[in-house]
């Protein structure tokens, strides 16, 4: 039911929770987005992304499970695969399935330290990829093999912080 403090059902709704976020000022980005979830078993993790401005831009986007059991995490999905699509379309932009077999893997470790993300090991069945997206709507799809699940995460970074065309 709905607070009898406000009109929708946030507990004590005053003006410091009011649900309104201040608007970001020109120039603001978002370096990264992460999520964690159960995936697999035909039910994946999907991130959705929207850039835009001129031009192309560098992402790494990572499918991480079984490395977070170093972090104490139960269950993770033992082999995700990372897919990325434009939003509504079938066309595979980027792909991976165990990061460190890919001919960027030291492209991808170098880019991924200086983003700050948590080194993977080279031999870890995580996927990972690194590439251009021009603006436009986009999916990363986590998904695992066959009927395996478990709990996995979903990160993007931007890898062109510098680059000011595009956002």
């Amino acid at each position: 039911p709905a607070s009898g403090y406000s009109s929708w059902p946030m507990f004590r709704r005053d003006a410091v929770r009011s649900g309104r976020v201040a608007p970001a000022p020109d120039g603001g980005r978002l370096l990264n987005l992460a999520t964690r979830a159960q995936a697999g078993n035909g039910a994946p993790l999907i991130a959705g992304l929207v850039t835009k401005g001129t031009g192309a831009k560098n992402y790494l986007i990572r499918a991480v499970g079984p490395t977070l059991a170093q972090f104490g995490v139960q269950n993770p999905l033992r082999d995700p695969t990372l897919v990325v699509k434009p939003l509504g379309f079938d066309e595979v932009l980027l792909a991976n399935d165990n990061w460190g077999s890919e001919g960027n893997a030291a492209q991808i470790a170098t880019t991924a330290a200086a983003v700050g993300a948590f080194a993977l090991p080279a031999e870890s069945k995580d996927a990972v990829v690194l590439g251009a997206l021009p603006g436009g709507l986009y999916t990363a799809s986590l998904g695992g093999p066959g009927s395996d699940t478990g709990v996995a995460l979903i990160e993007a970074y931007d890898a062109d912080v510098g680059a000011p065309g595009a956002r």
